[in-house]
């Protein structure tokens, strides 16, 4: 009877290891740059970025221009802890897009809220300011810089009103 041999592999323990390896990281690049390419959608030719939209260079002066119903608004006498609410009304009378990248208010109490998506010419928007009332009796005068892609950049709103306590008597406006 003759015993078989068993089939010897010749190659060292450590370079079938070092092969494996190898291939493991070939497949997770090959992966890696799948997942890079399923996520950057081809880009809209004619659609621009944000950044597109507030450096690109202007022809002949025209430019967005965010034309407001009223920058301020007295919400008369509220009691101390009443939410106070008011919509800022504008349309882009300019003759670009109109992007608002940001609205910061003066103070905690008061919180902007503004459209995202750029405002065509002629288009309509509006601009939300909540104001909060608790722990502020007294005049009240909060102010909320709006940044956008204007000449010049900036544009303010103001929330002003008295605050009374709450065991003052007297008229409430809201």
């Amino acid at each position: 009877m003759h015993s078989q041999t068993p089939a010897i592999n010749w190659q060292p323990k450590a370079t079938r290891l070092s092969f494996a390896l190898q291939m493991a990281r070939l497949l997770l690049c090959i992966l890696g740059l799948g997942l890079l390419a399923a996520c950057n959608p081809p880009k809209d030719e004619k659609a621009l970025s944000a950044t597109e939209l507030i450096e690109a260079p202007t022809e002949d002066g025209q430019v967005p221009v965010l034309s407001l119903q009223d920058s301020v608004y007295d919400f008369g006498e509220v009691t101390a802890g009443t939410i106070v609410k008011h919509k800022f009304s504008f349309v882009n009378t300019g003759k670009r897009d109109l992007l608002i990248t940001n609205a910061q208010a003066s103070c905690g109490c008061t919180v902007p809220t503004y459209p995202k998506e750029p405002i065509p010419p002629g288009g309509k928007g509006n601009i939300e300011v909540e104001f909060n009332s608790t722990s502020r009796v007294g005049n009240q005068n909060k102010t909320v810089t709006v940044f956008a892609n204007t000449q010049p950049p900036t544009t303010e709103l103001q929330i002003v009103g008295k605050v009374r306590a709450n065991g003052d008597e007297g008229p409430v406006a809201e």
